[in-house]
């Protein structure tokens, strides 16, 4: 969905899919119900029904629906696209980036106000192979740079321009992040802080050894169990235990047991499971993942 307002009223500009599209079908978008006053094609001209891949123009909706929200005649199937869309969508941290980006690389994309300024960035970038710079250009930031953006896993910096207010809906709906700078130093300095916490990231990934996912917990004997799996790697008595929970550091413990049907380890592989102990013990729940080291 695209949207505009002109002397028709609201108008929705979209591409069908699948199905068809008559003058008088009423069609649902997120929280909004709408019934089909007219249609038109991509000449503008008036049509009374439309089929799938054609681009298409709908008179109706009261509010503009969200830019790049569904349209669909069936109100159950537009109540799972935005479930879906609630439970799915959230906005990434810069350590949630760094997870769904397997090179561990922060992705931007750079917009500024002139080409000396892209150029005095990308010479401060030169070094940095941490940063990957995906698209860069002069002027405002569009809704098309956010939906790259939402695609790719980059965050959007914007130097000395303005955000048109339809990219701001368009990045609030697809979660993207979008941080505005007027003082070069203020931005370079911040890239470079970015720059020195993914080198230390990497310097910590680098000492891991293995890791493990919690698929239980049970008591033996007044002492408090783990059953884990080893997804990566290999990890031994005594390691020094990271818990992660959503991507997030709840704590940092030190095995203490470490069993295979009752029988005592030293060492457990990938895709073997086996119970645990930890000292000092933590609030671990199932699913969180324990990451181990030297």
């Amino acid at each position: 969905v695209e949207t505009k307002k002109d002397r028709r009223g609201n108008v929705v500009s979209s591409i069908i899919k699948q199905g068809e599209l008559k003058v008088g079908d009423v069609v649902f978008s997120e929280n909004q119900q709408a019934k089909i006053r007219s249609l038109f094609n991509d000449l503008s001209e008036p049509i009374k029904s439309v089929v799938p891949s054609s681009p298409f123009e709908l008179l109706g909706f009261n509010e503009l629906p969200t830019v790049g929200s569904i349209i669909t005649t069936s109100a159950t199937a537009n109540q799972q696209l935005s479930d879906e869309k609630v439970s799915q969508k959230k906005t990434l941290g810069l350590e949630e980036l760094l997870e769904v980006n397997e090179d561990k690389k922060l992705k931007i994309i750079l917009k500024a106000d002139s080409k000396g300024s892209l150029e005095a960035i990308n010479d401060s970038l030169i070094k940095k192979t941490n940063i990957e710079i995906i698209m860069q250009g002069i002027g405002k930031v569009h809704k098309s740079d956010v939906f790259l953006a939402s695609t790719s896993n980059s965050i959007i910096l914007a130097f000395n321009v303005d955000i048109e207010s339809e990219a701001q809906e368009v990045a609030k709906n697809e979660k993207v992040i979008i941080k505005s700078f007027n003082i070069i130093y203020e931005l370079l300095d911040e890239l470079e802080e970015v720059s020195n916490l993914l080198i230390q990231k990497d310097m910590i990934e680098k000492d891991l050894k293995g890791e493990s996912v919690i698929l239980a917990s049970f008591m033996i004997h007044d002492q408090l169990v783990y059953g884990i799996k080893v997804s990566k790697g290999k990890i031994n008595l005594g390691d020094n235990v990271q818990i992660i929970r959503n991507n997030n550091l709840i704590g940092k413990s030190k095995l203490t047991s470490l069993q295979i049907r009752s029988k005592t380890v030293k060492e457990v592989k990938k895709g073997q499971e086996a119970g645990i102990m930890i000292a000092p013990n933590i609030d671990i729940k199932v699913g969180d993942v324990l990451k181990y080291s030297l």
